[in-house]
């Protein structure tokens, strides 16, 4: 059985309604969403990334969606790492990674992209 998931990792710095929109209609697309938080290393993040996981974790809770799921264990600052660790958790045939719109001015900058 093949099933598509979805790989978002975000900054949220902090998490925005924009975020929660974004997995609501991820988990209209997707069996599965797996969300995290990273420190990106292009930006200065405001908040520490404890509270800001805290922060997407409960908001992610608030949503009650099982499509829609948190686990901070893929955050990596390099997005190639984070798409390793989730392959290796969850072992899925087919993920996609989501990134925002405001990264893809950047991403041939990133490592192994």
């Amino acid at each position: 059985m093949r099933k598509n998931i979805a790989l978002f990792g975000t900054s949220a710095d902090p998490p925005t309604i924009g975020h929660k929109k974004i997995l609501e209609e991820l988990s209209k697309i997707y069996a599965f969403t797996i969300s995290y938080v990273s420190n990106n290393p292009q930006k200065e993040h405001i908040e520490d990334i404890s509270i800001r996981s805290q922060l997407l974790k409960t908001l992610i809770d608030d949503l009650d969606n099982p499509k829609i799921l948190f686990n901070q264990k893929v955050s990596s600052q390099w997005a190639v790492d984070s798409i390793k660790k989730c392959k290796e958790i969850y072992k899925f045939n087919n993920l996609d990674f989501v990134i925002g719109s405001d990264l893809i001015k950047d991403i041939f900058y990133w490592k192994k992209f």
